[in-house]
């Protein structure tokens, strides 16, 4: 016989496999950006010479970090473009000795992470596999996406920010 308690009591299984993160998440994660990361490494020659946005974030980043504050070719302060990008490419400046090398990488860096970030959000709001993996393939592959991670300007940088703030925002 059924009691009345027991009829009423409903059975939740226990979570699904596909909603926990893994060993093989972080596999695919990390094949994704070294996948991702590759396609924008080849995309580099292809691409053409500094354009003049670039010469001034990277003007603005070489003279922030040598001491002389953000300011542009000039020598006039640069109070239109965002400032953490210039910084970013000024402290790779450092670093490798090459201005023109530090921003490329600079892109290169922040374009491969935003496939991770566009992962992390994808599993954050959805907790499905299939979405994160096909949401970051989908990031790693796209053309406009790796040719935006090859050009010396503001915009993986902005885009890996946005998409983290936004992850951190709804976690």
């Amino acid at each position: 016989m059924i009691s009345a308690s027991s009829a009423h009591t409903i059975q939740i299984p226990a979570a699904q496999s596909s909603r926990r993160f893994g060993g093989k998440d972080f596999l695919v994660i990390l094949a994704l950006l070294i996948v991702g990361a590759g396609f924008r490494w080849l995309a580099i020659p292809s691409h053409p010479v500094l354009e003049t946005d670039a010469c001034v974030y990277l003007v603005s980043g070489k003279n922030l970090v040598e001491g002389k504050g953000l300011t542009c070719i000039d020598g006039g302060p640069d109070l239109v473009n965002p400032p953490l990008f210039p910084l970013a490419a000024g402290l790779l400046y450092l670093a490798i000795g090459n201005l023109e090398y530090a921003g490329i990488l600079t892109t290169l860096i922040f374009g491969s992470l935003i496939i991770a970030a566009t992962w992390w959000l994808g599993w954050t709001l959805f907790r499905e596999r299939r979405i994160a993996w096909g949401a970051a393939l989908i990031v790693a592959l796209h053309p406009r996406m790796v040719e935006l991670s090859v050009e010396s300007t503001s915009e993986a940088l902005y885009i890996f920010v946005l998409i983290a703030a936004i992850g951190v925002f709804v976690s």
